[in-house]
């Protein structure tokens, strides 16, 4: 009997099949036609990544930021759906990311669509003022 208990067995359980070989083998010499091996190829040097927007971009993201803010300052607090435009072109121009005068075209259009609806409802404001201290007035 053997000294060894449990006898040392394969992984699986299973010893190899008659004829094959374990351990380490010598890799098979090329083939007829195929001369010596290549080396491997370098790896190319490491190129940094490409900047997905341009400087300028960049820089005039506050002013839009500020632009969708008050948009939608504005819309939450006047009523629904009345500064959308301005919240469309605060979006679009946030959306620019190659072309720099499109991105300033549309954070103008965005400022200027605020300034104007702030001063409709101002404006709004004001009339409701007047009519109503007008109403008062008259029926006294």
């Amino acid at each position: 009997m053997s000294d060894q208990w449990p006898p040392p067995q394969r992984p699986g359980g299973y010893d190899p099949p008659p004829g094959y070989q374990t351990g380490a083998q010598r890799p098979f010499p090329p083939g007829p036609g195929h001369g010596p091996q290549q080396p491997a190829p370098q790896q190319p040097p490491y190129v940094p990544p490409y900047r997905a927007t341009s400087p300028e971009i960049e820089a005039g993201q506050g002013s839009v930021i500020g632009a969708l803010v008050v948009s939608l300052v504005t819309l939450i607090l006047c009523g629904l759906l009345t500064n959308i435009v301005g919240l469309v072109f605060a979006v679009i121009a946030m959306s620019e990311k190659y072309d720099v005068e499109r991105f300033r075209r549309f954070t103008k259009y965005a400022w200027v669509s605020n300034w104007i609806h702030i001063g409709l409802v101002g404006l709004g404001i004001v009339a409701f003022v007047l009519l109503f201290l007008f109403a008062i007035f008259a029926s006294a």
